[in-house]
């Protein structure tokens, strides 16, 4: 099982150096051997996805142990107006909890998904 608060600890460290985020979260896509998508969406990464993938990927490597890295599928970077972040913004901002289950997310199937920052979760 992922230790969501392992990935907060990544999270946190991203907002201290970076600042705003939309969103951070871990999506496990249907059919996925329990490796996760580690997904990030902010207005500094829109600038330059690459560096940011670069970046993101930096800080889970410094923050996560190998165990922990061994679960992670991919690194995305999600640009602002992206279908998927707009359906993972809008799952957040109606679910009563920051965890979701089997949801389509913009076209992708998620079985599982914890949603770590968004500006909108708890808001409805």
């Amino acid at each position: 099982m992922i230790s969501v608060p392992r990935f907060t600890i990544v999270k946190d460290r991203l907002l201290q150096s970076r600042g705003d985020l939309r969103l951070f979260a871990l999506v496990l896509r249907e059919g996925s051997p329990n490796v996760w998508d580690v997904v990030v969406s902010a207005p500094w990464a829109d600038k330059n996805l690459n560096e940011a993938l670069r970046y993101v990927s930096s800080v889970m490597m410094t923050t996560l142990d190998s165990n922990e890295l061994l679960l992670v599928s991919r690194v995305i970077i999600l640009e602002d107006g992206n279908p998927v972040l707009t359906a993972l913004l809008n799952a957040a901002a109606s679910s009563s909890s920051a965890e979701l289950r089997d949801r389509d997310l913009g076209g992708i199937e998620a079985r599982q998904a914890f949603i770590l920052h968004s500006p909108l979760l708890h808001a409805a």
